[in-house]
């Protein structure tokens, strides 16, 4: 390296090793400051003061403009507020009223027409009630499951819910089998025997006609099961409520058959008791053995 004076200045110049050093393209470095606490992982490696942070924070919310709520939210169909042309900080919540699901009796409307509703096995030990295709409301209105009492093996339990899966709403719960204890059904927390509420008034087990009478007397219903279909009428009024067609026994190669429920507009009212009715009615008629014996072995 040489040096070179001129007046008061001194002069470096370069030498050949210096220029080739001079070449070189060294990186620079850029270290980025997070905007977000969760952005640190990856953008810098210094560490990030907290208590510096906070303050950096509560600066910036002083001083950021305040948001137009009802421009944002007025071109939504959801919105909660109106569209006013007034600024906000906030959007208020829904109050508890708007935010309340719709009561299930003012929106669904009854039919006006008898409904067809099939019984359509949905696993080993369930099945749901549903319309047909030609029905208004195509959703499930019953759902049934059967279980076993683990301390009486042989004795089941049917449970009936509303809707069409097992977390409905509960509407009766009856016991039935081979047990020394008498059959119950409860219905709205309260439990009774069977054999109080439903009574064989005529002909046979297989083909004799059932009253049932339930704690609320208006609800109560005949059954007349002598002949395909099953007819059901109002105790009170003598309307008729329902008519039912058991599955019938198929051949080879037949499509399956599925039992078949109509219920008249009058009926839809009657509706929980003529199910628990029927299904109750039709595990007695589908007991095998003679009636002596069957009294026997079934509570």
């Amino acid at each position: 390296m040489s040096l070179f004076l001129h007046s008061s200045s001194v002069l470096i110049a370069p030498t050949r090793q210096d220029r080739d050093v001079d070449t070189l393209s060294v990186p620079s470095i850029h270290i980025e400051r997070p905007t977000t606490p969760a952005s640190i992982s990856s953008q810098s490696s210094e560490p990030l003061d907290a208590e510096l942070w906070a303050r950096h924070s509560m600066s910036l919310d002083a001083s950021s403009p305040t948001l137009d709520s009802s421009s944002i939210y007025s071109s939504s169909s959801n919105s909660y507020m109106p569209s006013s042309g007034t600024s906000s900080s906030f959007v208020s919540s829904p109050s508890p009223e708007d935010d309340s699901p719709p009561d299930y009796i003012d929106t669904v409307q009854l039919p006006d027409v008898a409904v067809k509703y099939s019984f359509s096995s949905t696993s080993f030990n369930t099945m749901i009630v549903t319309p047909t295709s030609d029905a208004a409301d195509l959703r499930s209105k019953y759902h049934i499951s059967i279980s076993m009492n683990c301390f009486t093996p042989f004795s089941y339990i049917t449970t009936i819910r509303r809707g069409g899966t097992g977390f409905g709403v509960l509407v009766a719960q009856f016991e039935m089998g081979i047990s020394s204890e008498s059959a119950t059904v409860t219905i709205k927390d309260r439990e009774m025997e069977i054999g109080s509420v439903l009574k064989k008034v005529a002909g046979s087990r297989q083909a004799g006609s059932w009253l049932w009478i339930p704690s609320k007397k208006s609800k109560a219903l005949t059954w007349d099961c002598k002949s395909q279909p099953f007819m059901c009428h109002s105790l009170t009024t003598k309307k008729p409520l329902a008519k039912f067609t058991p599955s019938r026994h198929v051949e080879q190669g037949e499509p399956p058959s599925m039992a078949e429920l109509v219920v008249s507009p009058e009926g839809q009212n009657h509706f929980d008791d003529l199910l628990v009715s029927l299904l109750i009615i039709e595990r007695k008629r589908l007991a095998p053995g003679k009636n002596k014996l069957v009294k026997r072995l079934f509570n």
